[in-house]
């Protein structure tokens, strides 16, 4: 288990903390605002309120406020999504082997749903509820379906929809009062502050919390009895040309991680559950 957490925190280590780099950047140009603009008896004041921005900011994927509002927030997206689809049966196996992954993780309110749908697709929500589509459960063999399962639930138990609102959230900055003043002097100033490069951040983002849920769903399979290279075939399998290789960012790349994750804590002499 040491050795795996010392794989594991390598490949999270090299996506990054894309979120603090992003708000460092969009607030820089407001600090300067403060600095060079705001009548110096102010600027301390103008600098703290900055500094408790970023503050709540930063604290922000840990706070239980935020995580009950993403619980809502998700709840309430899933059901007008399913709302507009049909549902369909999931075959009986495949909710054995959902089962066993949610003994083998945190306990949350796990539940899986199927739609009728010709895309491959699959989706979750920070409370427990996983979504997938009918293509990908008639298309994927029940090994594979299981990894995305497990991958999908990484992203329930890393919280990633709470960090994508905490981004929503740094983007608020520049609706704050001081920067209508800041944007007229940054255009005098020759200063790029009117708009921040949030879509780079939400991909960014994005990434970070694709190669965590998939680390989350290889240590998940080991954990459950089922062979953690199933992830990388999963993936193998969306880079088709049927499958979603423009839907997520740098999917070779994780497919290489995959597998290299996979075959180290992969233990050959166990029997993993035969499919």
């Amino acid at each position: 288990m040491v050795i795996f957490g010392l794989i594991f925190s390598a490949i999270l280590a090299s996506a990054n903390n894309y979120f603090n780099e992003y708000l460092m950047d969009a607030v820089k140009g407001e600090r300067d605002y403060c600095r060079l603009v705001v009548a110096p008896d102010k600027t301390e004041a103008c600098l703290k309120k900055i500094d408790d921005f970023v503050s709540s900011v930063n604290s922000c994927d840990t706070s239980s406020t935020r995580y009950e509002e993403a619980k809502i927030s998700d709840a309430q997206q899933q059901k007008e999504f399913l709302s507009q689809v049909e549902e369909v049966a999931v075959p009986a196996r495949v909710k054995t082997m959902f089962r066993m992954l949610t003994e083998n993780t945190l306990d949350l309110d796990w539940k899986l749903t199927a739609y009728n749908s010709e895309e491959f697709a699959a989706q979750s929500s920070i409370g427990g509820h996983i979504i997938i589509s009918s293509k990908l459960l008639n298309s994927f063999t029940l090994g594979e379906v299981t990894a995305v399962l497990a991958h999908e639930m990484g992203h329930s138990v890393k919280r990633h929809s709470q960090q994508h609102g905490c981004l929503a959230l740094a983007w608020t900055l520049k609706d704050q009062p001081l920067n209508l003043a800041f944007k007229t002097f940054s255009l005098m100033q020759g200063i790029e502050s009117s708009a921040y490069p949030v879509g780079q951040a939400a991909l960014a983002l994005s990434h970070k919390a694709e190669l965590e849920a998939d680390a989350y769903a290889i240590t998940l399979l080991n954990k459950s009895g089922i062979n953690p290279m199933l992830m990388s075939k999963a993936l193998e399998k969306l880079a088709s040309p049927e499958g979603l290789v423009h839907s997520h960012p740098e999917l070779k790349t994780r497919i290489l991680k995959a597998r290299d994750l996979g075959l180290k804590i992969q233990d050959t002499g166990f029997r993993y559950v035969n499919f």
